[in-house]
């Protein structure tokens, strides 16, 4: 949810609150899947509660069950009963797609049983908010690849500049400069230098060192 936008948020945060006033729900809390060693409700409707809940290593397989799970089903001593609880919700509802958990809704149903038409369109909403989660993450691999596909040609310009400067018989240290300018471009950096082995082979000299704070040192032609 992190990832996603304002307005996607605030369209999920619309479609809960719409179901619990249309089916007189106390609240709605929407979790992500169960991942580390605490969790917390990561959109809250009709509720303030946003303490954390500790210790879920032992409700973690709720991230492959595939129905409905309800308080009223649940052993007394179990750990998702704890976990209901504390949050005070009734009924657990996964969201999934392809096996995978996005995460779940935590309902609390005003004491009353969840009927056929309040499951049908909980179902719904579910499969709406995992379509929209999977798109999400669509729209992130596509910016990476693309972002990577940019940064591929933005280092192949580089080194075709490089290759035509070389062939173009520049003095060797304008051809350093340069090709030590065009590095520092491609690595985002905002320093460095090139050293060459003197004349004697005995140690290396300083032929080009740019940026603010390599500019001090000095260069041995």
């Amino acid at each position: 949810v992190k990832s996603m936008s304002a307005s996607a948020i605030s369209e999920i945060e619309k479609i809960l609150s719409y179901y619990c006033q249309l089916f007189n729900c106390k609240k709605i809390l929407l979790f992500p899947a169960v991942n580390s060693e605490t969790i917390k409700p990561i959109i809250k409707i009709n509720s303030g509660f946003d303490k954390t809940y500790k210790n879920t290593s032992d409700i973690r397989w709720i991230n492959y069950y595939q129905d409905v799970l309800t308080k009223a089903t649940m052993p007394d001593n179990s750990a998702l009963h704890a976990f209901l609880n504390f949050y005070q919700l009734d009924i657990i509802l996964p969201i999934r797609h392809d096996k995978r958990c996005f995460g779940f809704l935590g309902i609390a149903t005003a004491s009353k049983k969840i009927n056929d038409v309040e499951l049908q369109i909980a179902e719904f909403i579910m499969h709406y908010l995992s379509q929209l989660w999977k798109n999400v993450e669509l729209l992130h691999d596509i910016k990476r690849a693309s972002e990577q596909t940019q940064t591929l040609l933005e280092e192949f310009s580089t080194l075709m500049e490089i290759s035509r400067a070389i062939e173009s018989g520049k003095d060797l240290q304008n051809l350093l400069e340069f090709i030590m300018q065009k590095c520092l471009q491609v690595i985002r950096a905002e320093a460095g230098s090139i050293m060459l082995m003197s004349k004697d082979e005995k140690e290396l000299e300083f032929r080009v060192a740019l940026g603010p704070k390599l500019s001090l040192i000095h260069i041995s032609e």
